[in-house]
């Protein structure tokens, strides 16, 4: 069979949810391990190792690190949440030895006021300042207490679906006092008057808070089936709450990222995005199918969502059945 030249091979890409019979010469129906740039079709990236953990400890989450001398990093957390650090000129570094159980939990990772805070959901952040060489556990985090998901906004820590004293607490939103540079907030008891500290539990959400993440001005509050905004007023109340989408939400924690003004996330049923008015689902028909009858939803909690931005990607990962 002799081979048909075509002019701009990349320049369409996949679609899925027009008939063969209708597409343009130069675009594909599927694809796999390519992409697709400046006009031209690519191999994807390929894996490879860069740190050897051993047969004692197992990752269980990564973060990446961006600093102001722009040498950047990774950390690595175990399944006893102990954290590692590799950077570009090492294999890797242990930056916080962690003791606790060997076990599968959920963490989030957020940065304010150039503090890191790495987050376990059954127990409290720790971080790790501009000076420090270790990890440490946020000693005036709320006594005896965990979070499911800790976040940054504006100048506050923000803690979602609470567990105090024992008692989980799943639609509650506490939030810190004001961080100031290079430090981390000074108190999260919302009895004192005299700082910003306060929570809120959000009584009409019918599930669980998932995650949250800012967007612009304005914080949003995810459970599996609504969507809320949390915007700072000041005075008295610090935050307003109130619930923006309906019949909507997140499949699992740190499914949700930001770009240019908008949320990209993914759903129980869906791969939304939105700005804060409006919802726009951006997987349809064959595309929607092929994803969510391929899920498996017993592994709904190794769904995530990562943005790479020096190639302008965002993936949408899933456990496949």
């Amino acid at each position: 069979m002799p081979n048909l030249p075509i002019r701009d091979l990349g320049s369409v890409g996949v679609i899925t949810d027009v008939d063969p019979f209708n597409l343009p010469f130069n675009a594909f129906t599927r694809a796999k391990n390519v992409r697709f740039v400046n006009n031209s079709v690519e191999h994807a990236p390929i894996f490879r190792q860069v740190l050897d953990l051993g047969s004692t400890d197992k990752p269980e989450f990564v973060h990446g690190l961006f600093t102001q001398d722009g040498y950047d990093s990774t950390l690595v957390v175990t399944d006893t949440f102990k954290i590692l650090e590799i950077t570009g000129s090492s294999s890797g570094v242990t930056v916080y030895n962690g003791s606790m159980s060997a076990t599968t939990k959920s963490y989030t990772a957020c940065s304010l006021a150039n503090i890191e805070y790495v987050n376990r959901t059954d127990t409290a952040p720790v971080y790790r300042g501009p000076a420090d060489t270790n990890f440490s556990v946020l000693s005036n985090f709320v006594p005896s207490s965990s979070c499911n998901s800790l976040r940054s906004y504006g100048d506050f820590l923000i803690a979602l679906n609470m567990t105090e004293d024992g008692v989980n607490l799943p639609t509650r939103v506490r939030y810190s006092d004001l961080a100031l540079s290079n430090q981390i907030p000074s108190t999260w008891d919302a009895t004192d008057l005299t700082n910003s500290a306060g929570f809120n539990d959000i009584v009409q959400m019918k599930t669980p808070i998932v995650d949250g993440l800012s967007l612009n001005t304005n914080f949003f509050i995810y459970s599996s089936d609504q969507v809320w905004q949390m915007e700072f007023v000041g005075g008295a109340f610090i935050f307003n709450f109130r619930k923006v989408f309906d019949n909507c939400g997140v499949i699992n924690t740190n499914c949700i990222v930001e770009h240019e003004g908008m949320h990209f996330v993914f759903d129980n049923d869906d791969i939304y995005t939105h700005d804060g008015l409006t919802k726009t689902s951006i997987c349809d028909k064959r595309v929607r199918n092929y994803i969510f009858s391929g899920i498996d939803m017993s592994k709904a909690g190794k769904c995530y969502v990562q943005h790479n931005k020096s190639l302008e990607e965002i993936y949408f990962c899933y456990h496949s059945g």
